[in-house]
């Protein structure tokens, strides 16, 4: 109508729309792209070069103002040292690693006071925790991370670099899952046998073969 897009209203009845029309905005050059007209009818919104407005009939349009705070690039981080509240550990079979949980993670560091390196071993949603070692390759532990308590083991996956401390290739292997939760479990100083206690108060004897291979329960 007037050269340029606008919003326009009018009155309807049975037989259609009236024969006025009265002009909401009166732009003349780049007017409104869409609007919108709220339920009871009385009022318009718009957008017109990238910003939103409204406008009632016999008014003035005004901006809608929306502040949109950036968001994150990257996920913030927060470093933290922890010098107490380790729970379980357990000495590897040579006696040079100690493996100990922290908060539901594992950490593995020298049995040396000298030497303060510690290396993290998981880094999951889940809670690990009673690390036990297999041998001193392998470290067993209980995890919730497949939806109830089972055990899992951690070997490198460098074939050239078994070494936990060492390797930059860790891998977390399913190893022993019940019918239900396990609670407890305990493998022998030499390795060769394990006993889980799952819930209900069910305890369970396995040999480990040296692979590490299941044995039957009883």
């Amino acid at each position: 109508r007037s050269g340029a897009y606008n919003i326009y209203a009018t009155s309807f009845s049975a037989d259609g729309p009236g024969d006025s029309w009265s002009a909401l905005t009166n732009f003349e050059h780049r007017g409104p792209t869409c609007f919108d007209v709220s339920r009871d009818g009385q009022t318009v919104v718009y957008e017109r070069l990238g910003k939103i407005f409204y406008v009632s009939r016999g008014s003035t349009p005004q901006e809608i103002h929306i502040d949109v705070p950036a968001d994150y690039t990257f996920y913030p981080e927060e470093l933290k040292t922890n010098t107490s509240g380790a729970g379980e550990y357990a000495i590897s079979p040579n006696g040079k690693y100690i493996a100990f949980e922290v908060r539901g993670e594992l950490f593995l560091m020298k049995n040396d006071k000298e030497n303060a390196r510690t290396v993290r071993l998981t880094d999951n949603p889940a809670h690990d925790q009673q690390p036990q070692w297999l041998n001193d390759s392998t470290l067993v532990f209980m995890s919730d991370r497949s939806g109830k308590e089972e055990l899992f083991t951690l070997q490198s996956e460098d074939e050239e670099l078994s070494d936990l401390y060492w390797t930059f290739a860790i891998g977390v292997t399913p190893w022993i899952g019940r019918e239900t939760m396990i609670t407890d479990y305990s493998i022998s100083p030499d390795g060769d046998q394990i006993v889980v206690a799952s819930e209900g108060s069910k305890l369970e004897t396995a040999a480990i073969d040296s692979t590490g291979k299941i044995g039957d329960w009883s």
